[in-house]
Order: structure tokens, then sequence, then C-alpha cells
């Protein structure tokens, strides 16, 4: 799909993605915490079997998406900018004070509460797809709990810059175009515009 000519500055391609198949699968379950390959003593899986078996439940999801990516210039310029301003630092405590919150003060090792960190390239593109999705929840028909994200944002050693948003319900209504008819350029355009002018205002405001 070609990009709108007002957003090429913004995004380096735009894809409308028809047919989409998810299959997920459950194979354990840990209460309170969830695992931690740094703290192992906090939480153990707990097998959905006690005997061997080759098999677990699962089940499968159709439906269709659109995928975008911002430019990889744009990206890095405003990663780079923001990486030692005082709203990622503000982001990083935040994290690292999530981190040993969520211990449920069943920690006895000790661990780096900054692993695994969002960084500055997920935290953007976290945000920008969740403005789209409001914004595609009031157009296409799907309510945002039917719309689910995807976000490549790499590392340092292989940064991306995607995001898919694309529908997640178990029958035939996620596949009916309402989503992938968003992405022609005309449509795209006006959600992208309402997204941003939408991010104006408070983010907690329900209207």
């Amino acid at each position: 799909m070609p990009v709108p000519a007002r957003l090429s500055e913004l995004f380096s391609d735009v894809r409308q993605v028809e047919r989409l198949r998810e299959a997920r699968a459950l194979i354990g379950f840990t209460r309170l915490d969830a695992p931690d390959p740094e703290s192992p003593e906090i939480a153990t899986r707990v097998e959905l079997s006690r005997g061997i078996r080759n098999w677990v439940p699962a089940s499968e999801v159709r439906g269709e998406g659109v995928f975008l990516r911002v430019r990889d210039g744009l990206m890095a310029e405003w990663a780079a900018r923001m990486e030692k301003s005082p709203h990622m630092d503000a982001h990083r405590q935040a994290y690292a004070r999530f981190r040993a919150n969520r211990k449920s003060d069943r920690m006895t090792s000790d661990f780096d509460p900054y692993s695994g960190g969002p960084g500055a390239r997920y935290i953007v593109l976290h945000t920008l797809s969740h403005l789209l999705i409001r914004t595609i929840a009031l157009e296409c028909g799907y309510n945002s709990a039917s719309l689910a994200e995807r976000i490549y944002a790499g590392d340092e050693k292989n940064p991306r810059t995607g995001i898919l948003i694309y529908t997640a319900v178990p029958d035939s209504e996620g596949t009916l175009g309402g989503l992938v008819s968003l992405a022609e350029e005309r449509d795209f355009d006006r959600i992208v515009r309402r997204a941003l002018a939408d991010a104006r205002h408070c983010s907690a405001d329900p209207l």
C-alpha cells in the first residue's frame, strides 16, 4: 500500500494483512508472580498434567490486520533525543519499582531492577499503537478489546520500527474486512491525523 503523501515523513511502509492466523496454547500457570529467569525461586510454573504428555489445550484465532513501519531515521533521532531526558529517566525508575514490587517479598537472589526495560523505541511504538487502536475502534466497528497489537522494537543491535494491529476474536467476525479497509490511503491518513490530534488531550480522559 502506498503511504499517504502527508504521512510519508512518519511511515515508510503500510501493509494490509487480509488473512491472519494466531495459535494460542496453554502450557501451565503460576500464582501471584510470573516466572523470572533471574529469580526462579519466586514462581514455579505448574504443568497442566502430572504425567508425560505431548499435547496442550490450544485455540486458533483467525483475523485481519494492518502493519505499519515507522521511518528508521525518525525513530533513531527521537530515541537518541529522549534517551537521557527526564521523561525516560522517570520511566526507568518506575520500571525498576515495578520489578522490585512484583516479587511479593519472596525474592532471595540479587537481580538487576532495570533488566528487560522497554526502552525509548518500545515506549513510543506502544504509545502510537494504543492511540491508533482507540481511533480505529471508533472507525471500524470493533471494540478496543477485540483489537490486539504486536510491537517490533528490536534491540540496540537489531533495531526495528514495526507495529501490527489486528483482530483477535475466535469467530468469523474478525475477518469481515473492516480493519483492513482502514489501511486505504484516504482512510489511513484521516485515522492517523485524528489519533495524533487526540493525543494532545489527557490520556486519562475517557472522552
